[in-house]
């Protein structure tokens, strides 16, 4: 079984740091998320972490709660 994936672009990827000045996420928030697997990450060895920032987008869209109508 192959596992394999490709990165996207660096023009996409963010740290965690990156994407919590970005977004406004706090990192804890990224970290929780990606440890329930509600958002995907590349894991680069024991430490480093990427995020593609279209995941980021799409896990912010998935999150919203709409407003009630008055």
């Amino acid at each position: 079984m192959n596992t394999t994936t490709k990165l996207p672009p660096r023009s996409r990827c963010l740290t965690p740091g990156q994407a919590e000045e970005i977004y406004g996420i706090r990192r804890n928030a990224l970290k929780r998320a990606w440890q329930e697997r509600r958002l995907p990450v590349y894991k680069l060895g024991h430490r480093s972490v990427l995020i593609d920032a279209r995941d980021i987008e799409a896990f912010l869209a998935r999150c919203r709660v709409d407003a009630l109508r008055a």
